[in-house]
């Protein structure tokens, strides 16, 4: 579903669209790219992390490898499709300075008494998205913390958890200065928890299941030989 609204999105712009803008590719070096990069570090990249939590709950545990990278490759070029859609029709200096691109590309749609201000449709999913993404923060949060501290039911943490939202919102982003400082640090923030921890969970999960498997191997008592009289069984008199 998401695919066919982008595909549809795409074809509206096309109108707007000025391929001129994507030219000179890199006029000041591949450097300046790989900066602008480095805040995509912290989100999306490393918060995929979150979706790893969830897995045990996954029903069908044999397909979960195939759509996780379905789902990456996917992302990856949608964005990049993206980027490219929203430098042809703003222009790179517009881009450059809008911290809200997307909602600006969806004002340049305009059908003539058949649509306009679409960009209220991307503002509606941005809160939907929004809260979906708080929703499964909150809960990765609280299982976690049940399984860290051995609680005996998430339900005893789930009204806790919800009365710190409020301040924790407010004190971690306070303006937009702020927005664009987090920027800078939170990916160096989100390194230890979101790469570092899956790793050296994943190298030791792998290696406490090779010395569980060898010990299995070595305490397996040797198969006893079948007796002979249980091969050839005596045969009944007449």
């Amino acid at each position: 579903m998401g695919d066919v609204r982008f595909i549809i999105t795409a074809l509206l712009l096309i109108p707007k669209m000025h391929p001129g803008e994507l030219f000179p590719m890199f006029p000041e070096g591949i450097m300046p790219s790989i900066k602008a990069g480095y805040p995509l570090l912290g989100f999306p990249s490393l918060e995929i992390s979150i979706c790893l939590l969830l897995i045990p709950f996954v029903q069908n545990q044999q397909k979960i490898k195939k759509y996780f990278y379905v789902t990456s490759v996917g992302t990856l070029i949608s964005g990049a499709l993206l980027s490219v859609i929203t430098i042809m029709v703003l222009g790179v200096d517009m881009t450059a300075r809008s911290p809200y691109a997307v909602y600006d590309v969806a004002r340049e749609i305009r059908i003539e008494r058949v649509m306009e201000r679409a960009e209220v449709i991307v503002g509606i999913i941005w809160l939907i998205t929004s809260f979906m993404k708080l929703l499964i923060c909150f809960y990765v949060t609280v299982i976690v913390t049940v399984q860290c501290f051995n609680v005996i039911s998430y339900k005893n943490l789930v009204i806790p958890f919800s009365f710190l939202l409020l301040p924790l919102s407010l004190w971690v982003l306070r303006n937009t200065a702020e927005l664009e400082w987090s920027g800078i640090v939170y990916p160096m923030m989100a390194v230890f928890p979101g790469f570092v921890i899956p790793a050296v969970l994943l190298i030791v999960g792998n290696f406490r299941s090779r010395n569980k498997q060898g010990s299995e191997v070595q305490t397996q008592p040797p198969s006893q030989p079948q007796s002979e009289a249980h091969l050839h069984p005596q045969q009944q008199p007449e």
